[in-house]
């Protein structure tokens, strides 16, 4: 017992020398950890600050899309809003309310640059910039949006490319080929724009070619944006069974058809097979015709009527001539090709969506020219022309498949 009492007091003291011992290690330990927290603290509050000011941009890219979707003046309908742009004769700073520039009436075409600002994104301050590049599509323009809190030189900048589609559809221009389109001979483009995702093979521009005035030839379109002028495979179904269904309320042919002059008009016709109509013969169709088939027209062949042909395959024409002032046309070709043949002459929407369109000789077509594939004019006779007058009256009469797109980003970078 005194041998134990003994060891413990030789041990006195030595509690509070391994606390004092644990407090400086603490002490140690502590101070820089606890600074690594605040480093990490503050980092984590930086990198939430940087996602907030880029969300904020982004925000500004957004915005500029609506605007360029709805703030431009297109057949005399669009929104307008506040904006600043530099007076190309003062160098001074204009505020101004209005529509984006090109369209606006109101300010000097030479204006191609506006910018604006919007207060308050995630508690930031957005500067948004538009610069108007070119007229291809629609309009394409390069947009800046730089989100900051007080030096905008320190913030945070998103920059892309749009191309803007505001209410502009294929069946808008005189001439659509999602390929190339060659011209061998003199062609006249009266009345609407030439959109081509290839190139245009005109030999001389100025020989061959011919524009009325206020058209414009669009050529070597990206792809990305030839492909929004045309339907998917399941639009181009859906459209394809509405016309099914519209031809067989009329009569039912499940064997092919032949059409020959009557004297009495045709109606609606759904014909599982082909459909030929001879030569020299005069038909009248007024209704939906649908062929699972090909349609073929031969050597003067005349159609009249209120009618549309829709075809499965490919339709040919020897040399067609449509008669009647109030006769009009669609000419679809679902899944093939069309063949204007020689001498082609008539009011019609020519719609080949996945195929080629072909003119033989001399043509003169009332209406639009649209295919997915590649448009020949091939040339036989001197002397013959190809003319298209655009006939605006299509838009609205066919609802064709399509799609109308607001704005197709093409580029995107942050810095």
């Amino acid at each position: 017992m005194r041998g134990l009492r003994r060891k413990m007091k030789g041990e006195r003291g030595l509690a509070l020398i391994y606390a004092l011992l644990a407090l400086a290690l603490g002490a140690v330990i502590t101070v820089p950890l606890l600074s690594l927290m605040n480093t990490g603290l503050v980092a984590a509050q930086v990198n939430e600050d940087k996602t907030l000011e880029l969300y904020a941009a982004d925000a500004g890219i957004d915005d500029a899309i609506w605007k360029l979707n709805n703030c431009r003046l297109v057949m005399d309908a669009g929104m307008q809003f506040n904006y600043y742009y530099i007076d190309p004769e003062t160098g001074l700073e204009i505020d101004y309310f209005g529509y984006l520039p090109p369209s606006d009436p109101y300010i000097p075409l030479e204006v191609v640059q506006i910018y604006y600002d919007i207060n308050d994104i995630n508690g930031y301050q957005v500067k948004v910039e538009i610069l108007y590049l070119n007229a291809l599509s629609g309009g394409t323009y390069r947009v800046t949006s730089t989100a900051y809190e007080t030096d905008i030189s320190d913030g945070t900048k998103v920059e892309t490319i749009i191309a803007s589609f505001v209410n502009l559809r294929a069946f808008q221009s005189a001439l659509v080929s999602s390929g190339s389109i060659d011209f061998k001979k003199d062609t006249f483009v009266i009345g609407g724009d030439i959109l081509c995702g290839g190139d245009i093979d005109d030999g001389d521009m100025e020989t061959y070619l011919h524009l009325s005035e206020g058209a414009e030839v669009f050529e070597n379109v990206p792809k990305a944006i030839m492909d929004t002028y045309f339907p998917s495979p399941e639009e181009l179904a859906e459209k394809a069974l509405e016309y099914e269904n519209e031809a067989k309320e009329g009569d039912i042919y499940e064997t092919g058809q032949n059409l020959y002059s009557t004297g009495s008009p045709y109606g609606s016709m759904y014909i599982d097979g082909n459909l030929t109509v001879g030569n020299n013969q005069e038909v009248e169709i007024n209704g939906t015709v649908y062929v699972t088939g090909s349609i073929s027209f031969g050597n003067n062949a005349y159609l009249s009527g209120n009618c549309k042909l829709v075809a499965e395959g490919d339709i040919t024409f020897q040399n067609w001539q449509s008669t009647g002032e109030d006769s009009m046309f669609m000419i679809f070709s679902i899944g093939g090709s069309i063949d204007l043949g020689q001498d082609f002459n008539g009011r019609a929407l020519i719609y080949a969506p996945t195929g080629d369109v072909t003119f033989k000789n001399w043509a003169n077509v009332l209406g639009s020219v649209i295919c997915g594939g590649q448009v020949d004019v091939i040339e036989l006779e001197i002397g013959k022309e190809f003319t298209i007058t655009y006939d605006p009256i299509y838009s609205d009469t066919f609802e064709l498949p399509g799609v109308i797109v607001g704005a197709l980003v093409l580029t995107y970078s942050i810095s």
